[in-house]
């Protein structure tokens, strides 16, 4: 039996806390400091859960409307295994249908350039965009037991 958690997302930027109303609790942290995809996914293991992953309209809508607060890229958890995009959060019960119709991205995205595109970046205008993955930014983190995202 899944567990089974009432509260609200919220999401930690600084000083702003906005938050959704899906049936579950878990917090979103926006951490600023620069860091690589790898170094970022590392980061967010250790300290939180994992690097976020939008799996469904009410994720996708709460961080791009904190999207503005935040002036440079930020690293989500969605990478490319160079057969598929896949997220980082592991589990095959976690993916419940298709969670791309939920990503907006950037016109011409993702386009893999220079063929060293293979990490996904949230832009400040609300879209991603596939980004080299040695590249320095902040990220955000999902924080909350990984069963917790199951419906």
């Amino acid at each position: 039996e899944k567990p089974s958690r009432v509260g609200t997302p919220t999401l930690l930027v600084g000083d702003f806390r906005l938050s959704t109303l899906p049936p579950h609790s878990r917090e979103y942290h926006f951490v600023n400091q620069m860091m690589n995809w790898t170094e970022a996914q590392s980061y967010c293991r250790e300290h939180f859960t994992d690097l976020v992953t939008i799996y469904n309209s009410d994720i996708n809508q709460l961080l791009f409307s904190m999207s503005p607060r935040i002036s440079t890229w930020a690293w989500t958890g969605l990478y490319d295994d160079r057969y598929s995009w896949k997220w980082s959060m592991e589990g095959k019960l976690f993916y419940v249908g298709s969670t791309h119709e939920f990503l907006i991205w950037a016109n011409g995205q993702p386009d893999r350039a220079n063929g060293n595109e293979y990490c996904v970046a949230l832009q400040g205008q609300t879209e991603m965009n596939d980004r080299p993955c040695g590249a320095s930014y902040p990220f955000l983190c999902y924080n909350g037991r990984k069963n917790d995202l199951l419906p």
